[in-house]
């Protein structure tokens, strides 16, 4: 296994380290494969299939000894030989190796079956006229009983090869729409009604969709009537001859029983009986063309917004979408949504302990769907972390009294002060907030895991229902510059302290520089974010920003990123420095990337 893990390691390595070692390794590697032990063929076929992606060359050495593991008793190492052949070979073994693997892919785990059809991912830039062969396998596979994971990584690469290949859109969008009829996963539905709504202007039958799109507004719930809307709608707004139909279509709909879908249904029904320009101008930004309706409700509601803060009410509201000229986002709007919904907290503790310093994302403490569901927001005060948990009971029947969560605080650095219960019993289906107060030294940080649990009562009854671990990070503890004093500007000269340091997010991030830059800044937002100023775009190959903080309220830093591709694999590094005026601080900094 050493031996496994070297050439492993030497694979991943950069062109200009690896090259005098790769021999070897690939060497290695092919002696691996003809091994008596199933564990030690499977970790080098898994090696070689991912070495493939990059250097199919290099790995077609091997090309043999994979043919002889195609017809191998174990079925996970057929499927990974065949899948890595598929790289390395060429289009006269395509078609009969893409026939073996659908045999293969029945017997595997649903594990591999996702390695499997990321490998297949790959394919379609390489075998671009066989676009037909590989959709034709990937709907196969969604037919198949499988896996959320499973049918997410098969819409994915659908969608990729629809992007990558324009001529497969026809029957790629077709397999999809197929597909939509028995989903049981709605946020899948979703995505696959967005991929839809995204090609509808390249499809010869869109009749066919306006029947697909109306199923879902009759038979889905919210989440799916509502991409069905916007589907029904880019189709109207793209071919006029359809429009008066559809246009009736939702008006038998004006009364949905969600609010959501009602205000969607009126929006967009204003847009469609305006004239044909404004429906074309629609259309193509609800397609992705154009800025003007490219954010739907969010951008009716933003231009209602700005018309009431003028109050000129003797102007009539005018929601023309005008396109504007934005900064890039370079933030996850996940990330922005739900820090925001997290500062909708009732805060009284800020009386007590003063300027909170940083709040945390909901954290979920149980599985999806269980007895109860909990989830705990952290609050970090000057030596205080206040535990906001919120508890969902989905037990039909029971109420539940006395509830409150204990926080085992199992080391000295941080210590429980305070445990409130919710204030009144939680009935099924309801919520109900408690809290946990514990103190800290700055000095001395609680960062690891708590043990948690849930305690309650049925009819007098106490009971106890354990958790997940609460988790304490050192990104809770970046506190931003106005903590200390309003407007307060960090002295570079100040900061003594320097560690330098490179990191490759290739493989464990992203893959681009846009990718790169915008996982970062959502981890380490709301801190203070500085930028070159430069458009951040997927084609970006080199970027830099930098935060500006207080760690733990106390010591001033600055954290410098230069993200940017490197060598002809394109791999993604990120050179950072970090400056602070205490040694610690700058160690801990690193550590959260690292």
């Amino acid at each position: 296994m050493v031996c496994v893990e070297a050439a492993r390691t030497v694979c991943t390595l950069p062109d200009a380290i690896a090259e005098p070692h790769i021999r070897s390794a690939i060497s290695l590697l092919q002696t691996l494969l003809t091994h008596t032990r199933p564990a030690l063929r499977l970790a080098a076929t898994r090696i070689l299939n991912d070495y493939a992606d990059t250097h199919p060359a290099a790995a077609a050495a091997c090309n043999q000894e994979l043919e002889d593991l195609v017809a191998d008793n174990n079925a996970s190492i057929a499927a990974l030989a065949v899948t890595t052949l598929l790289k390395t070979g060429t289009e006269a073994t395509f078609d009969r190796l893409l026939a073996t693997l659908a045999t293969h892919l029945c017997d595997v785990s649903d594990d591999f079956k996702i390695v499997v059809i990321n490998s297949v991912r790959a394919l379609c830039a390489k075998f671009r006229h066989k676009h037909t062969p590989l959709l034709r396998f990937l709907a196969d596979a969604l037919k198949d009983r499988a896996s959320y994971g499973v049918k997410k990584a098969v819409v994915d690469c659908i969608v990729h090869i629809v992007q990558t290949v324009p001529e497969s859109k026809q029957y790629a969008v077709t397999l999809l729409a197929d597909f939509t009829e028995d989903c049981e996963h709605q946020e899948l539905g979703m995505t696959v009604l967005g991929a839809i709504c995204r090609q509808i202007g390249d499809v010869d039958r869109p009749d066919r969709f306006v029947i697909l799109a109306y199923n879902r507004l009759v038979l889905e719930k919210v989440g799916m009537r509502l991409a069905a809307v916007r589907v029904l709608v880019c189709i109207a707004c793209e071919y006029a001859h359809l429009r008066a139909s559809i246009r009736d279509l939702l008006g038998t709909l004006r009364d949905d029983e969600d609010e959501d879908v009602r205000d969607r249904i009126l929006l967009y029904l204003t847009v469609l009986n305006s004239d044909d320009d404004a429906c074309k101008a629609a259309g193509v930004g609800m397609l992705g063309g154009d800025a003007r309706l490219a954010d739907g409700v969010g951008g009716f509601a933003e231009h209602a917004r700005d018309y009431l803060r003028c109050a000129d009410f003797h102007t009539p509201f005018a929601h023309d979408f005008a396109a504007e000229e934005s900064a890039p986002v370079l933030v996850n709007e996940d990330v922005v949504k739900e820090a925001e919904s997290a500062t909708g907290l009732v805060d009284a503790f800020e009386e007590m302990y003063g300027k909170i310093g940083r709040r945390s994302l909901p954290a979920e403490l149980t599985e999806c769907m269980t007895e109860f569901m909990v989830t705990c927001t952290k609050s970090v005060y000057a030596n205080v972390i206040v535990f906001a948990f919120t508890v969902r009971n989905n037990f039909e029947g029971v109420t539940l009294a006395d509830v409150s969560v204990d926080v085992v605080c199992k080391s000295a650095v941080l210590t429980k002060q305070e445990t409130r219960k919710c204030d009144e019993c939680i009935e099924y289906e309801g919520t109900g907030e408690c809290f946990v107060v514990c103190r800290y030294d700055a000095e001395n940080l609680p960062i690891g895991s708590f043990k948690c649990s849930l305690c309650y009562s049925i009819g007098g009854r106490a009971d106890v229902y354990p958790l997940e671990d609460v988790q304490i990070e050192t990104v809770d503890f970046l506190f931003p510059l106005g903590y200390a004093e309003s407007g307060r500007v960090v002295d570079e000269e100040e900061l003594v302290f320097t560690v330098d340091d490179s990191f490759d997010l290739k493989s464990a991030v992203c893959n681009s520089v846009a990718e790169a830059v915008k996982n970062v800044t959502s981890a380490f937002y709301p801190l203070v974010l500085e930028t070159s100023g430069d458009a951040l775009t997927a084609k970006t190959k080199k970027y830099s920003f930098m935060f500006k903080g207080l760690f733990a309220g106390l010591h001033s830093f600055v954290l410098s990123f230069d993200v940017a591709c490197v060598n002809k694999n394109e791999s993604i590094v990120a050179n950072v420095t970090a400056k602070s005026t205490d040694k610690t601080c700058c160690e801990y900094l690193m550590s959260i990337i690292g």
